[in-house]
């Protein structure tokens, strides 16, 4: 077996591919956006506690 028939997959190669660059896709996604989240959490927490302590 080749590398080009691995990668065309008896003619299904496209719809195969697809479906793993998409999985990966929201894989990631999945992983950086709930890091990027907690990050904005973070830091309208301590906004919100400096605005607070000014208030106090």
């Amino acid at each position: 077996m080749t590398l080009e028939q691995f990668l065309y997959m008896g003619g299904y190669g496209d719809y195969v591919w697809s479906a793993y660059a998409l999985g990966f896709i929201i894989l990631v996604a999945n992983i950086i956006f709930p890091i990027l989240n907690k990050r904005q959490t973070i830091k309208m927490i301590k906004i919100k506690a400096e605005n607070d302590q000014n208030d106090a």
